[in-house]
């Protein structure tokens, strides 16, 4: 399974996975709706055989304002801030979804630069801010014991 991070915010954890279906995705969604902490989970597919299902997922309790503007990161400026801005890197935490290569690309920024950004990120943005990395990952130790019991039943 190949999974990339494409949103996590206080709106949302979102995640393609790459290599798996409807099937795994059910499930995955049905354990997740189990839990106390998640608000709400969903997935979809786009198209059943080309697509790349996209998981999404939203915790109870998770506020917005705990975001950090991009333009307060030291060393951005308000030039670098727009620029940044204008395709769609608005927090810190949206920075981190990134590569510094892949912003360079679509923004003209240098590398170089970016990285020291993007370290600035770090600092201010803990890993796993809101929660929803170690929602999943219990989700996923709950699914794996529930297969190792159906296993040991056969």
């Amino acid at each position: 399974m190949d999974v990339e991070v494409l949103r996590e915010d206080a709106g949302g954890f979102e995640v393609q996975l790459a290599g798996e279906d409807h099937g795994f995705l059910s499930l995955l969604t049905s354990f997740l709706d189990r839990s106390e902490k998640v608000e709400s989970a969903a997935y979809k597919v786009e198209h059943p055989l080309v697509g790349v299902p996209k998981l999404f997922f939203r915790l109870k309790g998770v506020k917005a304002d705990d975001e950090i503007p991009v333009k307060d990161l030291k060393g951005v400026g308000p030039k670098t801030a727009e620029q940044l801005e204008a395709v769609g890197i608005d927090t810190a935490g949206k920075l981190l979804l990134s590569t510094p290569e892949k912003v360079s690309e679509r923004t003209g920024i240098a590398t170089k630069l970016l990285e020291k950004y993007f370290e600035e990120a770090r600092k201010v943005v803990p890993e796993d801010k809101f929660g929803y990395r170690a929602v999943l990952k219990e989700t996923l130790t709950e699914i794996s014991k529930e297969m190792d019991k159906v296993k040991s039943e056969v």
